[in-house]
């Protein structure tokens, strides 16, 4: 079968998104599929780039770059946007009312999420999204598929929302493509994002007018199905969970680098988003360094590095505190590698189906991984399973005691389920979305 992938995250290295693609992309061409990928062409060196297997058509469409022009424009979008200013979700809902609505619609005036996104530690310009330029280009390139009447999948993958308006537009022109609208994320009604008319517009257009719907958990499903514009059954009529997994076998046994003398190392890396309490970490951290002999020490990697910065100095936790700040991908693998123990955290308010692709990145280095928020009935029960994952509430009791039980322990060996991870290994998970698909094709 013909598939031709629409998505900004692509390629590059430096947006975890961007793994879900290049290994469904990777996969799919490993099982006969043809592909074609149309995706951002970024301006990063080619080692921050993802390599694709040569069977995967790729084609680039580049953005235009717009500055904004003044500080106040500048100082809005950088006060307005969604970027990471409070780990505590309270925190950013202090201000009501009219400042609100202000913040909301200067944001909108001048960089929509909808169809702009801000690259890490860049403010001062934004990358906007032409629907127009997507749409021509796969016309152009792909038309043949399109008019084919064997069918050709047509595979958006959101956020941004923009790409399931591209989709719904191809569908619109093509009526014979077999569209399927991927979601990483949740549009609208996201707690840590925001939403806009056109945002709204894009959900509605994929519900209503894609042929199958994909999601990278079954709880993500649920919340779409939540839409009051459409009945939950035609939603989960469409749905299919397509869960973020990996291309290495994660059981490999991993190079033990402890020492006698060194700390134990936990590392975190990527964004701090709101309503992730690396806090609470820190926080339990320094009570148990002073407990224990050996002790911990916490690397953090990543573009949220002020505010880890902030809470070292609240918490007096410089002497065990590493901050490396913005690394290159390379580093971040030795760093995780390097690792006794990975972080990762979720929500300190209940979600569903929070199954990110960090999770996966981790489960590949087959390290214990620690993670701080249990409210999430989904991913809890995938952890269990898979085993080595130790899940804890937010309660700063609960982290000392198992930082301190772990301490005391010879050595770091996990015991991980081979069935239950392969489950997750992008090979298995595309052959099963390949029937799938077939399948669905066959009822349309």
């Amino acid at each position: 079968m013909k598939w031709i992938i629409i998505t900004h995250y692509g390629l590059s290295k430096r947006d975890v998104a961007s793994r879900r693609i290049i290994y469904l992309c990777n996969s799919l061409v490993s099982e006969g599929e043809e592909v074609t990928l149309v995706t951002w062409g970024s301006n990063y060196n080619p080692e921050e780039l993802y390599l694709t297997d040569n069977r995967v058509k790729i084609k680039l469409v580049y953005y235009k770059r717009i500055r904004l022009a003044s500080l106040v424009q500048r100082r809005a979008i950088k006060t307005a946007s969604n970027s990471i200013s409070s780990l505590n979700i309270n925190d950013s809902e202090r201000n009501p009312g009219i400042i609100k609505k202000v913040k909301f619609i200067l944001r909108t005036l001048f960089a929509d999420p909808y169809n702009t996104i801000f690259e890490h530690l860049l403010n001062k310009e934004f990358l906007k999204i032409s629907e127009r330029q997507y749409f021509n280009i796969v016309k152009r390139e792909e038309i043949g598929a399109l008019r084919s009447s064997i069918k050709t999948i047509v595979f958006t993958s959101a956020s941004p929302a923009v790409m399931h308006r591209i989709g719904a537009r191809i569908k619109e022109s093509y009526p014979n493509v077999f569209w399927v609208a991927d979601y990483r994320d949740q549009l609208i009604r996201n707690p840590v994002g925001q939403e806009t008319p056109r945002t709204r517009r894009a959900d509605f257009l994929a519900i209503r007018n894609a042929d199958m719907l994909t999601t990278v958990s079954k709880g993500l499903m649920q919340e779409i199905a939540n839409n009051p514009a459409f009945d939950q059954e035609y939603v989960f009529s469409k749905a299919y969970t397509l869960y973020n997994g990996f291309l290495r076998k994660p059981c490999e046994k991993a190079n033990d680098s402890r020492t006698p003398t060194r700390r134990i190392r936990i590392v975190y890396t990527g964004l701090l988003y709101p309503m992730r309490r690396i806090d609470y970490l820190i926080k339990a951290l320094s009570m148990v360094n002073s407990m224990t002999k050996r002790g911990y020490e916490l690397v953090y990697c990543g573009s949220s590095g002020s505010i880890v910065d902030r809470l070292t100095i609240d918490e007096n936790a410089k002497s065990f505190v590493t901050n490396k700040g913005f690394v290159s991908k390379e580093e971040v693998e030795i760093a995780q590698n390097d690792a006794d123990i990975l972080l990762l955290l979720k929500s300190n308010v209940p979600e569903t189906g929070g199954m990110t692709g960090k999770f996966f990145e981790y489960l590949e280095k087959d390290k214990p991984i620690l993670v701080l928020g249990d409210s999430d009935p989904e991913f809890n029960d995938i952890a269990n399973k898979i085993g080595g994952i130790f899940v804890l509430p937010y309660d700063e009791n609960r982290i000392r005691i198992f930082l301190l039980d772990f301490a005391n322990k010879g050595h770091f060996a996990i015991r991980r389920s081979d069935e239950e991870v392969r489950n997750f290994d992008w090979h298995n998970l595309v052959k099963s979305l390949i029937d799938e698909v077939k399948s669905r094709m066959k009822e349309v």
